[in-house]
């Protein structure tokens, strides 16, 4: 019989993160909430579209300036 108790002290799976990835997941979010901006003309949805779409960028310059973009 397996000792299962064993798999209660693995270490966790850390990874790296995937910047890009979440980068281009800002990138979709922001192009949401531009669209829903103008859908109902919602400054709070135009400001969230601005920051997202801007970190998504800021994000994308770090990769570029690291060299691994």
């Amino acid at each position: 019989m397996p000792d299962d108790r064993k798999s209660e002290y693995r270490k966790p799976d850390y990874r790296k993160p995937d910047y890009r990835k979440i980068a281009h997941e800002l990138a979709q979010l922001g192009a949401e909430a531009a669209n829903r901006a103008r859908a109902t003309g919602n400054g709070h949805y135009a400001r969230l579209a601005r920051t997202l779409t801007n970190r998504a960028g800021e994000i994308l310059d770090d990769l570029d300036r690291a060299g691994k973009a």
